[in-house]
């Protein structure tokens, strides 16, 4: 099902300079489940286009607005478009500036009859019109969460998920440059799977970041990789038994890798933290990965990176923060600078409306003409309100401002073995999670007590270089224990635990 927005007041937090100096347009809607979110931005020259969606009847229609403004913010001109008991989801953008068209890309839902199918729009900006397009209903739902363009311009590559098979499967879907499908795949084991990221390779293929559910409820992340035609070559999960499906960006590199960025799970507590790796298309393995923890605190790096010429990258987020105001946790959106490897240059939390307990939801980043960077989404408050904010080229929403450093160093670097136990104490179950840079043969886990007797000798996870394991210790004796992984007779790492009743 669609989550449908509702009771939202709007807020737009623009700046047309470097720096600050926001304008603020605020609207208050008689009718309680009017709704409007901020959806995509553009700047040009003369004058910017703002596009977002309003709710006009409750959880049956809603209508996009594009809205061109002045540099001062004055309206110039606006188009409406809405489809009669249907709410439309935009979820792509592809900008042709010669021909001085806009194409976008997502799916259209009846409430009438509970049914989903991919949809487009075409904006012409010198008329300022625009048309649509959109395939029949499906029996079912197929969902276009993105929504891109083909690198040779002959049309675009849309993913998301489709219930065509009786239950939630990774969808890809190709269509032509008028969205008419060409194409589309069905992918995935039998459960619950949703994709939100797809991006072209250099040979053609295509890249798919999804989430997978386990069978305890947890998702993982899921990488597809496909041909031209869209025929899978090879999926991988990744993650352990908790929540870390968290990597639903993919971004195409320089280098012909793919860079992935999302959350991933703590070890041994309840909270997730921002991840990013970068992974071969050939096979999926991971070059390096890291994970940046901010003290007790959920962090998510939510958006699709932007790779900057020096190899840099950038990457919008989400990140809960404790109010002494409220007295409880608030969401914020960041922006994070990181260097080829992942490194934290600058991090910065942005506090957008902070006299109200709110839930960031950040759908976008983009580079702006100046060097800077605007992002933009929507945040739960007493109402709901969308909002767009511009930071300079450091991150910035005004001059001279300090960064923001995390609170502790990645939990692994890649090229040094992490072993890592939790709960600590232990009490009836822990958790062993191992990590190393390279191929290791057949791992072993051995425990020894404090007088140096082995006490148990755990085979794990085949040839893996990474394992994620639970041990049930209700039976361990209270006290100190040492760990170590070995393989080929070599010791890899050691840990001291404790467990307690």
């Amino acid at each position: 099902m669609k989550t449908i927005l509702l009771h939202l007041t709007i807020i737009l937090l623009l700046s047309n300079s470097t720096h600050g100096q926001n304008w603020y347009y605020n609207q208050n809607f008689p009718t309680a489940f009017r709704a409007k979110y901020v959806i995509q931005y553009y700047e040009f020259d003369d004058y910017n286009l703002f596009i977002y969606s309003e709710l006009i009847q409750q959880g049956k229609q809603n209508r996009i607005i594009l809205e061109k403004r002045d540099l001062e913010h004055n309206l110039l001109d606006s188009v409406i478009i809405s489809v009669p008991d249907h709410i439309i989801f935009i979820t792509g953008f592809d900008f042709q500036k010669d021909e001085k068209k806009l194409t976008l890309g997502g799916d259209i839902w009846s409430a009438e009859v509970d049914k989903s199918s991919p949809y487009c729009l075409f904006f012409n900006m010198e008329g300022f019109d625009v048309t649509d397009q959109f395939d029949a209903l499906t029996p079912d739902y197929d969902v276009i969460r993105n929504f891109v363009r083909l690198k040779d311009s002959t049309g675009f590559i849309g993913t998301g998920y489709s219930t065509r098979n009786g239950n939630s499967q990774v969808y890809l879907r190709k269509s032509d440059n008028i969205c008419q499908t060409i194409w589309e795949k069905v992918y995935g084991p039998a459960g619950w799977q949703d994709a939100h990221s797809v991006t072209e390779l250099r040979d053609g293929g295509f890249m798919i970041g999804a989430w997978v559910k386990q069978v305890n409820g947890y998702l993982n992340l899921l990488l597809i990789r496909t041909d031209s035609l869209g025929v899978q070559k090879w999926s991988r999960q990744y993650g352990g038994m908790y929540d870390d499906g968290g990597g639903r960006q993919v971004l195409l590199m320089s280098n012909g890798n793919v860079l992935v960025t999302g959350s991933k799970h703590r070890i041994g507590d309840i909270i997730n933290d921002n991840h990013i790796m970068e992974v071969r298309p050939a096979d999926g393995s991971v070059v390096w990965e890291k994970q940046y923890g901010h003290g007790e605190y959920y962090s998510y790096f939510y958006t699709k990176a932007i790779e900057l010429e020096n190899k840099d990258f950038v990457v919008g987020g989400i990140r809960n923060l404790f109010s002494s105001e409220f007295n409880g946790i608030v969401t914020h959106s960041t922006i994070t600078r990181l260097d080829s490897k992942g490194k934290i240059i600058w991090d910065r939390v942005l506090f957008l409306n902070p006299h109200h307990l709110n839930i960031i939801s950040q759908q976008g980043l983009k580079q702006a003409g100046d060097g800077g960077y605007w992002l933009f989404g929507y945040m739960h408050t007493d109402t709901q309100d969308g909002w767009l904010i511009k930071v300079d080229s450091l991150g910035c929403p005004y001059p001279d401002c300090d960064s923001v450093q995390v609170s502790s160093d990645p939990f692994y670097l890649e090229n040094e073995p992490y072993f890592r136990v939790g709960p600590v104490p232990a009490i009836n179950e822990m958790r062993v999670y191992y990590k190393f840079p390279y191929e290791i043969s057949a791992p072993v886990l051995e425990v020894f007590d404090l007088q140096g007797r082995k006490l148990y000798r755990i085979p794990l996870n085949g040839y893996a270089p990474e394992g994620d394991v639970w041990m049930d210790v209700s039976d361990w004796a209270h006290g100190m224990y040492f760990m170590q992984i070995v393989s080929d007779h070599k010791v890899l790492a050691t840990r001291k635990v404790m467990v307690g009743r």
